[in-house]
């Protein structure tokens, strides 16, 4: 699915509309899913590589920082995937 390929606008409307009436954590797992799903399409070897650092960047932020200010958390993503 290419950005400019009528499947991405039948893709990208009902993710927005979904979007704005989800509260703001569950818009956070909502855009995830659907980025998972959208990269999927594209390839979907990419699934596991993309689950995986996911997977890592959540975990490893929570091990080092329980309850971070957004900025530390922020911080901590960006350190964990640059290694």
């Amino acid at each position: 699915m290419l950005f400019d390929s009528p499947a991405y606008f039948l893709f990208l409307i009902p993710v927005v509309v979904v979007y704005w009436r989800l509260s703001h954590r569950a818009q956070n797992i909502f855009l995830l899913l659907a980025s998972y799903f959208f990269y999927g399409w594209w390839d979907w070897r990419f699934l596991a590589l993309m689950i995986g650092s996911t997977h890592d960047g959540f975990s490893d932020r929570a091990e080092n920082h329980p309850q971070p200010h957004r900025l530390e958390s922020q911080k901590v993503g960006f350190s964990s995937h640059s290694r």
